[in-house]
């Protein structure tokens, strides 16, 4: 069966409007996330999961319910959780800046600047959820990263801080035995 020159010329200009609209896409994202770090798109897209996914009322026992919740659940989280702070949902986050100078604009949009590191260009702050895109927008801002869940590594200070050789030479050590 042969196709009509027609029909091939609109299947060229498809595909090619296909592909002009792919890359311009892709360029949009990778600007929008140049400024978000992994851990502000994970954080931001998990937010998205929570809105998108309404609220259903199950008819299965409340087991039934339990377990899947905990086959579902991340083993371990790594993106810092959302406080809130009269009544307003707000995260963690290190906002590089370009200009350390003038916060007027991130503390007009409710941004809680907690410290300011001079030399390293970044400020630890507690910033409204629903302000993060707006953030990004600001062009003194160059890089917005939601804090990480911290865990203590603690399975070898007993031996690196010498703690139980103290213990077994001590005088008081010695009298406990």
């Amino acid at each position: 069966m042969k196709q009509s020159p027609l029909c091939s010329f609109y299947f060229r200009v498809i595909v090619l409007l296909f592909i002009f609209t792919s890359s311009t896409m892709m360029l949009w994202a990778q600007e929008m996330s140049e400024k978000f770090a992994w851990t502000t798109q994970m954080f931001l897209k998990e937010q998205a999961e929570k809105i998108e996914q309404p609220k259903k009322r199950s008819r299965r026992a409340p087991e039934v319910e339990l377990i899947e919740k905990m086959v579902k659940q991340k083993p371990q989280r790594l993106i810092a959780s959302p406080d809130t702070i009269g009544g307003m949902a707000y995260i963690s986050c290190f906002v590089h800046l370009k200009d350390l100078t003038d916060l007027s604009q991130l503390q007009s949009l409710g941004i809680k600047v907690e410290e300011i590191f001079d030399g390293l260009d970044f400020i630890t702050a507690l910033v409204p959820v629903r302000q993060l895109e707006s953030l990004a927008a600001i062009d003194n801002v160059t890089r917005i990263r939601v804090a990480q869940m911290m865990s203590p590594m603690t399975d070898v200070a007993r031996q690196k801080t010498n703690v139980d050789d103290l213990l077994t030479t001590s005088n008081d050590a010695m009298s406990l035995a």
